[in-house]
C-alpha cells in the first residue's frame, strides 16, 4: 500500500534457558524497520536534492494472533488489501 504497511512478525520464544540477552519485543522491531527505512529514505532525498517530510506516523496498531484460524483471516486480509487502494481516502483521484 502506498501510504500505510500492515506486516505480520513472529517471535520465536527460543530456548527456556535463560540468556543475558533480551528478548525483541514488537515495539523494537517496528522501531528498527522506521529507522531502517527513514535513514534510506533520507539517502534518496538527499541524493535528488528533496525535502524528507514525515515519514511514519508516531505509533502504530498491534495485535496478538491468537490461533491458525485467525493468522489465515488475517494473512488474506493483508494480501487482499492493495485491491482496495482505490477505494482508500488518500487515494489521489
Amino acid at each position: 500500500m502506498p501510504n500505510h504497511i500492515h506486516m505480520i512478525i513472529a517471535i520465536d520464544g527460543g530456548s527456556e534457558r535463560a540468556t543475558a540477552r533480551v528478548a525483541p519485543t514488537v515495539g523494537s522491531i517496528v522501531g528498527g524497520y522506521k529507522s531502517i527505512i527513514s535513514n534510506a529514505w533520507l539517502v534518496k532525498c538527499k541524493e535528488n536534492d528533496v525535502f524528507m517530510g514525515h515519514v511514519w506516523q508516531r505509533s502504530y496498531h498491534d495485535h496478538i494472533i491468537r490461533g491458525e484460524e485467525e493468522y489465515q483471516k488475517i494473512r488474506h486480509y493483508i494480501n487482499e488489501n492493495p485491491a482496495i487502494w482505490t477505494n482508500d481516502l488518500y487515494y489521489p483521484k
